[in-house]
């Protein structure tokens, strides 16, 4: 009697796959005989993608990074263009070779200076070092944004003869300090030697041997 209980329950267990729905037969034979996947699963598409197929915020991104560059690149060669006009505008010959200033006028060496040393042109004034740092800070009134100074001469009546390398070009230039307030001003940027009367109309001490035409056209150091 114990062997038939014993029976009963292994004879139900052989006969049970027999009496299972056909698709869950084949669900488990497919199970059996299917290997594992291996591919490693992917994260869904974006939805929105850019004109070069990335998705739009890769794709901000890399037009962003690009942008940037193009705007240094441009800015170098700005200040490339800059510096190089200056130097070719800065009256080579204007002062003959071993020139000495007179009548009050003294001559410095103070070469390129940019914002990130602009102390170096306390040398000269403090007052001009604080007038070059602000106009090395963003654009004048002529749009315009200095981004390098030198100093040639100074004289103690508040002028100073140097050169200017601006994002719009350069030169020679001159600045005069107003007696009264203290402030200094960009007075006139030189690319070619001026009628003497321009530098009369500054009020510019002569002896600083800039060269200079005369009302018959003839060249002379002021």
């Amino acid at each position: 009697m114990l062997a038939a209980r014993i029976a009963a329950p292994a004879m139900a267990l052989l006969l049970l796959p027999g009496c299972a729905p056909e698709t869950m037969v084949t669900t488990a034979a497919q199970a059996r005989h299917t290997a594992p996947s291996l591919v490693t699963p992917t994260s869904p598409e974006p939805s929105a993608v850019g004109e070069a197929g990335e998705p739009v915020e890769y794709q901000a991104a890399a037009d962003m990074v690009e942008a940037q560059a193009k705007e240094a690149q441009a800015r170098a060669e700005v200040v490339a263009r800059a510096e190089e006009l200056a130097a070719d505008t800065a009256m080579a010959g204007a002062r003959p070779s071993g020139f000495e200033p007179t009548n009050g006028w003294v001559d410095l060496h103070i070469h390129n200076v940019a914002y990130s040393e602009v102390s170096r042109l306390d040398d000269a004034s403090a007052s001009f070092g604080d007038y070059a740092e602000a106009a090395m800070q963003g654009a004048g009134t002529d749009g315009c944004t200095v981004l390098g100074i030198s100093v040639m001469s100074t004289h103690p009546d508040g002028y100073i003869l140097g050169t200017i390398s601006t994002d719009c070009g350069g030169g020679q230039a001159v600045w005069v300090e107003d007696q009264e307030t203290g402030q200094w001003r960009l007075a006139k940027v030189i690319e070619a030697a001026p009628e003497c009367a321009e530098f009369t109309s500054l009020r510019l001490p002569r002896g600083v041997g800039l060269l200079c035409s005369g009302d018959s056209g003839e060249f002379s150091e002021y």
